[in-house]
């Protein structure tokens, strides 16, 4: 995180946490007491990370001086904290493993859950991937899932249903799930997660620029010359009506 011209912050495990004040020329212990998996930003002069189960908060102003007192706050326990977004000073979203997603809206003193809706699979949880938000809109994917998972050992390849997207246009007062089925265009495997053959898309993070533009990158298998001849494609695929139809915008990304 880039808090200032001088002073940007890393997060990670205890060797891995540390800050510069000097834009880099030196760098300092800044460990928040746990490993952190993502650096969600600053919401109201403080800084944000994320950790299994708890958030790691910092001002930016200790930062600063170099004085680097965390302080922590529980939000689920069990649970790795995947992924913020920022509002405005008082507004942010995150979500984690399982099935949490929370908002708050005083600036991080409170966080109250979201309800989102139950999976159709028995046992099954949620994997979010990415949330992205621009005023009132947020979009929020999740990963694929697992529906077979095979032994390591095994000549066979597990086998995945697609991943989901959801969309608020009102902070996640309401929510609608998308069809993910409107992802792609055409008979090419390349170009289209949904033809036959194609299974497990997942798309992996999503940029929403308003409510009804939006950018997503997706990857997904293809078994069309059979399920031991498994390919992997990945595309940017763009929505400028809401979710209702993507094109994708790049050549084939394989694997990359």
């Amino acid at each position: 995180l880039l808090v200032n011209d001088s002073v940007w912050l890393v997060l990670g495990t205890s060797s891995k946490s540390m800050v510069t004040r000097d834009s880099g020329l030196t760098w300092e212990d800044c460990y928040p007491g746990s490993t952190c998996y993502e650096i969600g930003g600053i919401l109201n002069d403080t800084v944000y990370g994320m950790g299994k189960s708890d958030l790691y908060k910092i001002a930016v102003a200790e930062l600063i001086a170099g004085s680097y007192t965390w302080k922590t706050q529980t939000i689920v326990d069990g649970e790795n904290l995947q992924k913020m977004h920022i509002t405005d000073a008082n507004t942010a979203i995150i979500a984690a493993y399982g099935q949490t997603l929370v908002s708050t809206s005083d600036a991080g003193l409170t966080w109250t859950a979201i309800e989102t809706p139950e999976l159709f699979v028995y046992g099954a949880d949620y994997d979010y991937s990415s949330v992205s938000t621009s005023g009132a809109a947020s979009y929020l994917t999740t990963r694929r899932m697992t529906i077979v998972d095979f032994p390591s050992a095994s000549a066979h390849s597990d086998v995945y249903a697609h991943g989901l997207i959801y969309k608020s246009m009102d902070y996640w007062s309401s929510w609608e799930l998308l069809d993910v089925a409107n992802i792609g265009t055409g008979v090419d495997p390349v170009f289209n997660p949904n033809v036959e053959g194609c299974y497990g898309m997942s798309p992996t993070l999503i940029s929403c620029v308003n409510d009804t533009i939006v950018y997503a990158y997706v990857t997904w298998f293809d078994t069309i010359a059979g399920f031991d001849n498994k390919l992997t494609h990945a595309n940017v695929f763009l929505t400028e009506d809401g979710g209702d139809s993507w094109l994708p915008l790049l050549e084939d990304l394989g694997s990359s």
